[in-house]
Parts: C-alpha cells; structure tokens; sequence
C-alpha cells in the first residue's frame, strides 16, 4: 500500500467579521466524497485510485470559515485490491477502516497545516491547540541543568 501523491483543487478561505465574539468556537471536519480510478501510471503499475476529500474549519458564529478539497493518490499492492475498494466504494460509498484511517491521517497531516497557514495570513486564530513552552522556576531548572 502506497500513498503516491497528494494535492489541493480547492482553496477557499475568509475572515467574515473583524472581532471575534466571546461565544465563539471553532468546528473541524473532513469527508471522503469520492473513490475513482486514475490513469496515473507509477513504473510498471496500473490502477492508481484517486481519493478526493473535503475539508473544513468553520469559526462560530460567523467569524471565519476555511475550506479545503482535494486528493490523495493511492497504489493498492495487489489488483484485486483495487477492484475491493471500488466495489465496495459503489456499493455502499464506505472504504476498510484501516484504510480510511491511513486515508484521514494523511490527509489531516497536510490540510491541518495548510490551513494554519491561511487562518494566520487572515488573522484567523489557530483552529489547534498548538505546544506551548512553560518557565521552568529556579529550583527545577538547577535539577536539570546539564554539566558535561
């Protein structure tokens, strides 16, 4: 299994208001809308699956909103596997879990920073809780100081 390539057919971000109201909050969330095949050819391998996806950071209510669709590209191992998911995908518009979750991480990895990125070129804020670094007091820090 082999995710081969990745990009984005739609980017739409916009700061709707310029205060952001104290009862705000910030809603994500990401769907398969697609499963096609893709003529894509990848050395000596056929039967490339196109995986399209929409995401979306909305900022409540009506601050901001950012929308991201895209694809992944996907090289299944075997060709009946290719043929399992396709069936599966017209059938009942479902993928394996295992799969979805490699799919969704994926995905998440790429759009959640993308989206960081136009949220703060708007003076959108970060829609994740991102790591911050404490001071350390005195007594702690003389603990942990390195003497080599």
């Amino acid at each position: 299994m082999a995710i081969v390539g990745f990009g984005f057919d739609k980017i739409n971000a916009e700061k709707k208001l310029n205060k952001l109201p104290r009862d705000s909050k910030i809603e994500s969330g990401i769907n398969i809308t697609n499963v096609e095949e893709d003529s894509l050819k990848v050395g000596t391998a056929e039967g490339i699956l196109k995986v399209k996806y929409k995401f979306s950071v909305d900022y409540k209510p009506g601050f901001g909103v950012i929308n991201l669709e895209g694809y992944l590209l996907y090289m299944p191992k075997e060709s009946n596997e290719k043929k399992e998911i396709m069936d599966e995908w017209s059938k009942n518009k479902k993928i394996n879990p295992n799969l979805v979750t490699v799919f969704i991480n994926f995905i998440l990895s790429r759009v959640h920073i993308k989206s960081l990125e136009l949220g703060q070129d708007l003076g959108l804020p970060p829609h994740l809780p991102l790591p911050h670094i404490k001071p350390q007091n005195e007594e702690s820090s003389k603990k942990s100081e390195y003497i080599g």
